[in-house]
């Protein structure tokens, strides 16, 4: 598989420079191309001084390098990063994208983890009739909670003999 995206990426830019060569002939597109790595260089030194967050000094870095690779498509997918726009779209998909994976990587941890085999279970689950099951000694109702909070008083907490 990367040997096939190694010989897409040869053949894309070879296109490309044979198109842009037939519009401004060889010496033209060669120095053209040039011309465009320098910019693009350029152009990412003054966009990093004004980055703020560091998503967008990331897909700075990209855009450096994807410039300064020799060739028309790297250049031009460069300068579209390097583009504060086209830069925020990016970041925008790159960071939902981010989000989503990570937060499936948690919940796969999650579920190879010793915690999700925990389970707590509160109360008895035996049938109601059964001998085994303890009677319960004392039933409090609503109306002995409401008297007992209405008679509160903070004396009631303290510590030590009343």
């Amino acid at each position: 598989m990367p040997i096939l995206l190694v010989f897409s990426y040869i053949m894309l830019e070879t296109v490309a420079f044979w198109a842009v060569s037939t519009w401004l002939g060889f010496w033209g597109a060669f120095f053209a191309m040039f011309a465009l790595m320098f910019l693009g260089s350029v152009l990412a030194g003054v966009q990093i001084r004004r980055a703020r967050s560091v998503g967008s000094l990331g897909l700075l870095m990209v855009a450096t390098v994807l410039s300064s690779i020799p060739g028309y498509a790297t250049s031009v997918l460069g300068l579209l990063l390097i583009f504060p726009p086209t830069r925020e779209l990016v970041r925008g998909a790159a960071a939902k994208r981010l989000t989503a994976k990570l937060e499936d990587f948690g919940t796969r941890i999650y579920e190879h983890s010793p915690m999700s085999s925990m389970k707590t279970q509160y109360g008895t689950f035996a049938d109601a009739d059964s001998p085994a099951q303890p009677k319960s000694a004392e039933v409090i109702d609503e109306e002995e909670i409401r008297e007992w909070t209405d008679n509160l008083s903070p004396d009631d907490f303290k510590k030590g003999p009343q």
